[in-house]
């Protein structure tokens, strides 16, 4: 599968995030709205009613950390901890080491 992103940082309206694959693109423009486009479909992604009310995903981000780190519970994903994260850098190590 190919994939492509590109952005403009300096852009000076709305920003915006559009995904390129082999058979799909995923658009959201503005951040709070998507849509998923393939050859058969297009699929609205739409924002919460938290998303609304507060930052996207700011939300759901602070709920999160409450039921895993703050309550203790069993992380879940998208959760991780330390040990995750030296999988994911021994990870990249060995494939920044392959190119």
């Amino acid at each position: 599968m190919n994939f492509s992103y590109s952005s403009n940082w300096k852009k000076q309206s709305k920003w915006n995030i559009s995904l390129f694959a082999d058979d799909v693109k995923i658009i959201f423009e503005p951040l709070e709205n998507g849509k998923i486009i393939t050859k058969n479909e297009e699929i609205e992604i739409n924002p919460s009613q938290e998303d609304i009310k507060f930052k996207p995903g700011f939300y759901a981000q602070i709920s999160h950390f409450l039921e895993n780190f703050v309550k203790k519970s069993e992380k879940k994903w998208p959760a991780s901890d330390l040990e995750d994260h030296k999988k994911s850098i021994k990870l990249i190590e060995e494939i920044f080491l392959k190119i």
